[in-house]
């Protein structure tokens, strides 16, 4: 049960995640044995919170996928920013051996991430690579976000 603090102040609400939470979250995955790369090119400091967060909720989506349906093969999450757009991507090498591992579902998924990138004026793909692998793509606009 959350409390008050002393003062019967309410507890701050926790902060949502950003783009400087990336690594952090990456690296938690490495340690479960995930090889995975991250590259950020371009600017982002000024990326609105919302449009991080929505970045964020992506890489973990599109992470949280290679491990349920793929196992560990090699995968990178990218985010470039040019001009007024982020695009965000989580692309993985097709698996040399299936090592999945089914976790609870329950969430929105890939579907909710769709519709909050429409929200925000983006575009969300979810598709397979001529390669064999995966590739998770969101196209955020950065222009009037909040």
């Amino acid at each position: 049960m959350l409390r008050a603090e002393d003062g019967g102040h309410d507890p701050a609400p926790f902060a949502a995640p950003s783009l400087d939470d990336l690594e952090g979250l990456l690296s938690g995955l490495r340690d479960g044995g995930l090889p995975v790369a991250l590259v950020v090119d371009g600017d982002v400091d000024d990326v609105p919170a919302g449009v991080q967060e929505l970045a964020y909720r992506v890489v973990q989506e599109g992470t949280t996928n290679v491990l349920r349906h793929a196992g560990t093969p090699l995968t990178v999450a990218q985010v470039v920013r040019s001009g007024n757009t982020l695009v965000v991507r989580v692309c993985n090498e097709r698996a040399s051996q299936l090592d999945s591992r089914p976790g609870p579902g329950g969430g929105r998924g890939l579907a909710g991430l769709r519709e909050r990138a429409a929200a925000a004026g983006g575009t969300l793909s979810a598709e397979p690579t001529p390669s064999g692998g995966f590739e998770l793509c969101a196209t955020l606009p950065l222009a009037g976000a909040a």
